[in-house]
């Protein structure tokens, strides 16, 4: 049987930038059953807004989201990888 993960990471990045790209790959990959004895759960990510607050941005990265990744953490046994 697979290993279940959940892929945390904050604001959601493009798939054209390194990080966004690099990201993008690893769930295509998982989903798709590349890497063996692995698969997603899901993804769990935020929105970046472009005209966002600075203390709502600061609020999300440090409040909200990990308040949310918790509460998911709850719900099911999974390994996490931070991406």
């Amino acid at each position: 049987m697979a290993k279940q993960v959940l892929l945390v990471r904050g604001g959601a990045l493009g798939v054209n930038t390194g990080i966004g790209g690099a990201h993008h790959n690893l769930v295509t990959s998982l989903a798709q059953g590349e890497i063996k004895g692995w698969g997603s759960i899901s993804t769990c990510e935020y929105s970046i807004q472009k005209w966002m607050n600075p203390l709502s941005r600061v609020f999300k990265r440090w409040y909200s989201h990990p308040k949310r990744i918790s509460k998911l953490l709850k719900k099911s046994m999974t390994t996490v990888f931070f991406t």
